[in-house]
């Protein structure tokens, strides 16, 4: 017993100092004591000195003492003197405290798995955070499209949760990070800006101590847009080291435009990394409002502006025209509450269905420019092709600053460069549209942006539509395209916008590619590889973007020609998204990487492949067909993504990888012989059981109860096979107290693929991993 409260003593002391150093002043030290069952820390916070006494408790923790009376160690961090959450809940409150039409969407949990149910996504957020059924710091993912309100979940959420907390209803307190459109490097930086703008006295230091504790949860909206500024590997080593400092506890929510960063999230945390970060991944992805919650937020709507009966009738039977022809746009509550908003202040606007957003771009700019934008006689200052010129600079200039926000000042300061360079405007219209630029169409007074007012894009979905217009100058020309495109991740709906905005312009021509080198869609497709070619600090970057406008363009040209012929891509990466419908025929390929893209309605017929490589691509063997030549299965192919009806398989194993794509099409003649390690299949199937865990969470707990740690558990093989892991280093075996009791956990030091590559007996990987698969076909563990 003595040993065992001397091992709990030392563990709250050494927890204690990392807590309270969070909080301490800069430049002094912490003092900490052990007197018999007392802890005692000496400590400077704020220029005072601290003198805090904590009584050791085996069955509570700690607990710490204050005027003879108990606070639990929760209680005291939380309170008062120390992060004072209470008075951060005013503020969140406060903030998201703004009257407006919300209606919940639905969500769904687990995108791979075809059992999981949709709910309401605020109160399945709620469920989430409350049930505390795990045992790694649980990192919950919510995707959804543009437009379908992510961002209004989540505020919605974090309200509630800070009404709740006042309340006393719970003792979690999310904290809302808005990393959107932000030139933000790194999560610490995200986390202070916000906490500046909440005008709290805590600091970003405390984040990780009181979310450890799961005082405080990390609400990050736009995760993929934190890596902007300073590439990929940087924004995920912040996000890495933070997961390390939590040690395995509390839990973080954050947001993403599609799956492919949940993807790139899952891949990149793979435990070599030094701060070791341990994490469960959970996935919510928001689905568009069905007709129900449209027809409630009509309700709302037509409700809070008390509108006749008739002028209902009018506008209901206008969005209905448009669901019949463009259904999934206006089942984006964003396009939605646009499209009553326009209909109901322009009764005589007539929208055409078949472009929702370029519709709604262009009433709003008509209301702009003959309801607004007037000089004192009630005349228009610009024409409409005027104002959209304006946004589109404004919008180059965010995206060439590495931001969302401008502050007024800037804002006034292009518009008067843009008047004064492209049109010959009279000074007095020219100063009277620059006084004022910062309230025109689509700009809003920016929210979150510490003291000083900033002006942004009111939806990330009409920056986009004027950043695209920007761009497609930029492709055209050719120039400063590679400096374009290195900014920040670009999202598929720029791409294709860029994509249809060149088809308008006649970039594009409509007849079979008979010369490559003189068609105007090869022109465009060099021009985007060239930009990729030269190496740098962003040359990730730029190839991401470059081949998700290259899969556009692709989509783009095969509406209306269906098979494309004889071209060359090349220097580009194809980052998720998919190719669904395209046919490529005598195509060359040099240079491409496939990675996490989906292929599971792609052909692929008498093409070249140069140095291409597929990484986890989604593959189907009754729609794929990859006529590739050229391509090396056992060298530049990264495990496969296995779709078989509402079921995804991942597939690592070498001969596996080989014989799936040989199953959709691979020319075999070329390819070389595997030969493959002698290990009996039932070994295989275990470890790639026991790699598709680990894709979900790193370590995993052998003693959690769950239904895929326990057919890992009963295989009669499992204890070998975890031997011969153990040995090797493939996995470290770790011992961590959660909920009372100790728990045996096992974490993997090598990526999926990485590890099944060692069955290949020509495999280059870690000598570790060959020696593990050596050992696993010898005949010592056959018996």
């Amino acid at each position: 017993m003595q040993r065992e409260r001397e091992a709990f003593t030392n563990y709250w002391i050494d927890r204690m100092r990392s807590d309270l150093a969070s909080f301490c002043d800069p430049g002094s030290k912490i003092d900490i004591t052990h007197e018999k069952r007392n802890i005692v820390a000496n400590w400077v916070m704020h220029g005072k000195e601290r003198h805090d006494i904590f009584n050791v408790r085996l069955d509570r923790g700690i607990v710490h003492m204050i005027n003879q009376k108990e606070q639990s160690y929760s209680a005291f961090l939380a309170g008062p003197d120390m992060a004072d959450l209470r008075h951060m809940a005013l503020m969140v409150r406060s903030l998201f405290s703004r009257s407006r039409l919300f209606v919940d969407t639905q969500a769904q949990m687990s995108y791979n798995e075809s059992n999981s149910k949709n709910s309401a996504a605020v109160e399945l957020l709620g469920e989430l955070v409350a049930n505390e059924d795990f045992d790694l710091t649980r990192v919950v993912m919510v995707t959804g499209e543009p437009g379908s309100g992510k961002t209004q979940v989540l505020r919605e959420f974090v309200g509630r949760a800070a009404v709740d907390y006042l309340d006393g209803k719970t003792s979690k307190l999310p904290l809302y990070v808005n990393a959107q459109g932000r030139a933000l490097a790194r999560l610490t930086e995200a986390f202070a800006t916000e906490l500046q703008d909440l005008k709290v006295g805590l600091t970003y230091h405390s984040i990780a101590a009181l979310t450890r504790l799961g005082l405080l949860i990390p609400v990050i909206d736009g995760f993929d847009e934190l890596l902007a500024v300073t590439g990929y590997d940087d924004a995920f080593d912040s996000l890495d080291i933070f997961l390390g400092e939590l040690g395995g506890e509390g839990q973080l929510i954050a947001s993403a435009r599609s799956v492919y960063y949940e993807e790139e999230f899952r891949s990149r945390f793979d435990g070599k990394s030094e701060y070791a970060g341990r994490w469960e991944h959970v996935s919510v992805s928001v689905k568009n409002w069905l007709p129900k919650q449209r027809g409630a937020y009509l309700a709302k709507y037509f409700a809070r502006h008390a509108i006749s009966s008739p002028r209902i009738d009018e506008i209901k039977k206008k969005i209905s025209r448009i669901s019949k022809t463009n259904n999934k746009m206006i089942a984006k509550p964003l396009f939605l509450s646009r499209t009553v908003d326009l209909l109901y202040r322009n009764p005589n606007f007539n929208i055409r269905p078949d472009n929702l957003l370029g519709e709604l771009v262009r009433g709003f700019l008509e209301r702009e420019q003959q309801e607004k934008l007037l000089d004192r006689h009630s005349n228009p200052l610009l024409s409409i092709e005027q104002i959209d010129f304006l946004l589109c600079e404004l919008a180059q200039e965010m995206w060439n600053q590495e931001t969302r926000v401008l502050d007024a000042v800037s804002v006034r300061e292009i518009t008067e460069y843009v008047l004064s360079s492209e049109w010959d405007l009279p000074d007095s219209v020219q100063q009277r549209v620059i006084k004022r630029s910062p309230t025109i169409a689509f700009l809003d007074s920016s929210e979150n942006n510490g003291n000083r007012p900033g002006i942004a894009f009111e939806h990330e979905a009409f920056f986009f539509y004027f950043l695209a217009r920007s761009i497609v100058s930029k492709i055209k020309e050719g120039a400063e395209l590679r400096r374009l495109l290195s900014r920040s991740p670009l999202a598929q709906d720029v791409a294709v916008r860029i994509a249809s905005e060149l088809r308008k312009s006649g970039q594009m021509v409509d007849q079979a590619i008979l010369n490559p080198a003189q068609n105007e869609l090869q022109t465009l497709l060099r021009t985007l590889g060239r930009a990729g070619k030269v190496e740098g600090l962003r040359t990730t970057q730029i190839r991401e973007n470059s081949g998700l406008i290259t899969m556009e363009l692709l989509r783009e040209y095969a509406k209306k020609n269906g098979e494309i012929s004889g071209i060359t891509i090349q220097s580009t990466v194809l980052p998720g998204g998919d190719l669904k419908g395209i046919t490529l025929n005598k195509c060359k390929l040099i240079d491409v990487w496939f990675r996490r893209t989906d292929l599971t309605e792609t052909k692929f017929l008498s093409c070249q492949a140069d140095d291409v490589y597929l990484e986890e691509p989604c593959l189907n063997q009754e729609r794929t067909l990859l006529g590739l030549s050229g391509l090396d299965p056992t060298r530049n192919v990264a495990g496969i993504m296995s779709v078989r009806g509402n079921k995804i398989e991942s597939i690592y194993a070498p001969a596996a990888v080989t014989s799936e794509l040989i199953a959709c099409g691979l020319p075999h003649d070329e390819i070389p012989n595997v030969e493959q390690r002698e290990v009996p299949l039932e070994y295989v199937e275990l470890m790639e059981r026991l790699l598709r865990i680990y894709r979900r969470s790193n370590p995993i707990c052998l003693d959690r109860n769950t239904p895929a740690t326990r057919k890992l558990l009963q295989n009669k093989k499992w204890e070998d096979v975890k031997r011969l892991l153990l040995r090797h280093g493939i996995v470290e075996r770790e011992e961590r107290q959660t909920g009372g009791t100790k728990k045996e956990f096992l974490r993997r030091n090598f990526r999926p693929d990485h590890i099944m590559s060692g069955l290949d007996k020509a495999s280059i990987s870690d000598s570790r991993i060959r020696g593990f698969w050596d050992e696993l076909s010898s005949t010592a563990i056959q018996r």
